[in-house]
């Protein structure tokens, strides 16, 4: 069986991007933030990671994400939260990334299978065991 390379991020939050729904720079744009060589100005799209208790909370999946968890070295995403449902954050097809729970784990972390439209909530997931 391969072993899962990933780093342990339990008790952290980690900003995956916080560029526009675009990224920055935006292809073809020539305004004084595009064409910066400061590298803060080089943002991929909106996401973020929580190493919570129960496994890593993914919130949103970009056409960026596979660059953003390579980069981060996050190896396992137990579950996805959706913050709406527009082409920015659900670009990334979450059940490429999801790890779903194995008879030899606990089995009780939550998998968000249709997060959008869907009843559950963050304190839900927060609050299973």
């Amino acid at each position: 069986m391969k072993q899962v390379a990933t780093t342990d991020i339990r008790g952290k939050m980690i900003l995956l991007g916080t560029g526009t729904s675009v990224g920055v720079p935006a292809i073809g744009c020539g305004c004084d933030v595009c064409t910066s060589s400061n590298p803060r100005n080089v943002r991929t799209r909106c996401s973020v990671v929580f190493g919570l208790e129960q496994g890593n909370l993914l919130i949103d999946t970009p056409p960026d994400l596979r660059h953003q968890l390579l980069r981060e070295k996050i190896g396992i995403i137990h579950s996805v939260l959706y913050t709406h449902e527009h082409a920015d954050h659900i670009g990334m097809p979450f059940h490429y990334i999801v790890k779903q729970p194995s008879k030899r784990e606990s089995g009780n972390l939550m998998t968000m299978r249709l997060a959008i439209r869907n009843k559950h909530t963050l304190a839900q997931f927060l609050n299973s065991k």
